[in-house]
């Protein structure tokens, strides 16, 4: 691993042990994500993420996506390529979108309880092979009956993710 990368990742976990411990304002979050993805292009380092992945995002029922700010940031900062499909997207329209677009992951914000049925929609009728995340409502943890749905909590657990592919 060359030397840039080494010092990029300890920063990156140095940051997410702190969030760990309290978690930042908004606002800060931001900002520090922003700070790392600059980092990141001007050492010139690859993508942290080893395997060639592609995301879309959107929301169900969030007309603010503040989650997903943070997320596209978080994506910046692993080199991960994402398209962003809108928010308070209809079931089909997100169908639609991987069919076209062909992610290997889908990460929807889905706030509200009463979104259920718009999801199971959506997880059950786009291609096979896309994981789909889902945030906003920690009701989504016990989304056990289906496999494909992880679950995630906040930009700590999907930063995880993404370093451990």
């Amino acid at each position: 691993m060359n030397t840039d990368r080494a010092v990029f990742l300890d920063r990156l976990n140095g940051l997410l042990s702190e969030w760990e411990k309290k978690k930042p304002p908004l606002w800060t979050l931001l900002k520090e994500l922003d700070d790392l993805a600059r980092q990141r292009k001007e050492f010139i380092i690859d993508p942290l993420v080893q395997n060639d992945v592609f995301m879309c995002t959107g929301t169900l029922d969030d007309g603010w996506g503040h989650g997903l700010q943070v997320i596209h940031k978080a994506l910046d900062v692993l080199g991960v390529r994402y398209r962003f499909l809108g928010l308070l997207l209809d079931w089909r329209d997100v169908i639609d979108a991987c069919q076209s677009f062909r992610p290997n992951l889908l990460g929807l914000t889905v706030l509200h309880e009463s979104s259920e049925d718009e999801l199971r929609r959506v997880v059950e009728n786009i291609p096979g092979g896309i994981t789909v995340m889902v945030g906003g409502n920690p009701c989504w943890a016990e989304l056990s009956l289906w496999p494909q749905v992880i679950y995630m909590q906040n930009v700590i657990k999907f930063f995880r993710f993404f370093l451990n592919l």
